[in-house]
């Protein structure tokens, strides 16, 4: 999930004005509906249509299970992004552990 949302921001030309700007942000639904493979008229889940790495690998998992990995998914990604940590979970559970 997190990949999604990396390549989202890194595919587009202005990432700072979309990092800050909650309405051109992926939301947690976008993120399901590119790896479950369900079309929509959003601009965000178009552009993984024609991307095979992405779009529709998970469609035999629930629905609502995904939802709900990808909502703490989605907030986590932006808070590191504003908060300019990057941290992934691996590098933070090694800094607490030395």
């Amino acid at each position: 999930m997190r990949l999604i949302l990396k390549e989202f921001h890194e595919g587009s030309g202005s990432k700072n004005s979309k990092d800050y700007d909650p309405t051109e942000r992926m939301k947690p639904l976008d993120v399901v509906k590119v790896m479950m493979g369900v079309y929509s008229d959003r601009a965000n889940i178009k552009r993984f249509m024609n991307n095979g790495r992405f779009w529709a690998k998970h469609q035999e998992y629930d629905y609502e299970n995904l939802y709900q990995v990808a909502e703490a998914t989605v907030k986590d990604y932006y808070l590191d992004l504003l908060t300019g940590s990057g941290e992934t979970s691996s590098k933070k559970r090694k800094l607490n552990e030395a």
